[in-house]
């Protein structure tokens, strides 16, 4: 497989940022695609080259001088390091509606029909490349969350709070779409790829995430009354990422397989460590819902309003709220995904 994925490195992910009229035009015309059920993958794939184009000369490949990082090499994820604030947005914009592409191509068929074994590979990495997507817009969500808090503007400190709760569960079911095919062809086509002691934890996405959430740990731990509903949703989102996470786990490992990042442990009960570290961080409350809501959940439905709190998430980055009003906003794509979860 010789196709890449372009990505910001994290900590260049843009949380807001003043554009031209023409460029506000140009980018809201594309992300309108994110919110739309049905569209074909031509339609995405030209918006995405429309994107690019405007850059024209912007440096929009990394040089070779960033430090080889495995995680990134194995998945083929490259790195882009535009100089300019606007061609990072146009960038991020470019690579979210690629995962939305990867959305539509994939998904629909391998949650219905596993792959064949000879398609185990390309479906372990764009799946991961749909995560790792959204978990860029997981750390938008986060820092937004952190600088709302911070000066006291708790209406849209929740808002950040229930869309970063929204992308974590279609984040999930990105999780749960890289594991869809047989055992024998992840033991056959996949494993023996992965280099040793090679973990999601190398990351760069990742460990970045994880030093927001220690950052905030004081703040989960004391936020106003009136946030406390959506840190209760954004726990339980957590949680179901780290399900699924389990649960591709021990369906290709089992219960008793090591893991390549430490062989000596049970990969299964370091997933349960990772979980238990990871929901402490958030202070998570002991009452948090079980993840068997996951077994009923409408993974589909989710991914796509996933998407459609994404592309608000980046009209509110690129100043362009107020032509996002037609949509869904992310206060309810996460109304709908609870009482889905209630009702059933």
């Amino acid at each position: 497989m010789t196709e890449n994925f372009y990505l910001l490195l994290p900590e260049e992910l843009p949380t807001s940022y003043n554009l031209s009229e023409s460029i506000k035009n140009k980018l809201s015309n594309s992300l309108s695609l994110l919110s739309q059920h049905s569209l074909s993958s031509c339609q995405v794939q030209q918006a995405i080259n429309s994107l690019f184009e405007i850059l024209g000369t912007e440096e929009i490949l990394s040089n070779g001088e960033l430090p080889e990082q495995v995680y990134d090499e194995y998945f083929n994820i490259r790195r882009v390091q535009p100089q300019k604030g606007v061609a990072k947005c146009l960038v991020l914009a470019a690579s979210t509606l690629s995962a939305r592409k990867l959305f539509d191509d994939i998904t629909g068929h391998y949650l219905s029909t596993p792959p064949l074994q000879s398609e185990a590979m390309e479906c372990w990495v764009k799946s991961h490349w749909v995560f790792i997507s959204l978990i860029q817009g997981l750390i938008i969500c986060c820092l937004r969350f952190e600088s709302e808090l911070q000066a006291g503007n708790l209406k849209e400190a929740a808002i950040e709070l229930e869309t970063a709760s929204a992308l974590m569960l279609g984040s999930a079911v990105a999780m749960e779409m890289a594991g869809s095919f047989s055992t024998a062809a992840y033991l056959a086509e996949v494993r023996y790829t992965m280099p040793n002691q090679f973990s999601g934890i190398m990351m760069q996405d990742h460990s970045f995430l994880i030093s927001i959430w220690r950052r905030l740990h004081p703040v989960f731990a004391s936020l106003p009354e009136q946030l406390k509903p959506q840190h209760e949703q954004f726990t339980f989102s957590y949680k179901m990422i780290a399900t699924a996470h389990k649960s591709v786990c021990e369906k290709f490992n089992g219960k008793e397989e090591g893991s390549l990042l430490s062989p000596q442990c049970k990969a299964t009960d370091m997933l349960s460590r990772f979980e238990s570290g990871r929901l402490r961080m958030l202070n998570a409350s002991r009452e948090v819902r079980m993840a068997e809501d996951w077994l009923s959940f409408d993974k589909k439905q989710s991914m796509e309003l996933s998407f459609v709190s994404y592309r608000n998430l980046l009209m509110r980055v690129f100043g362009l709220s107020e032509l996002a009003s037609s949509f869904t906003p992310a206060t309810e794509v996460v109304k709908l995904n609870s009482l889905e979860l209630m009702t059933r």
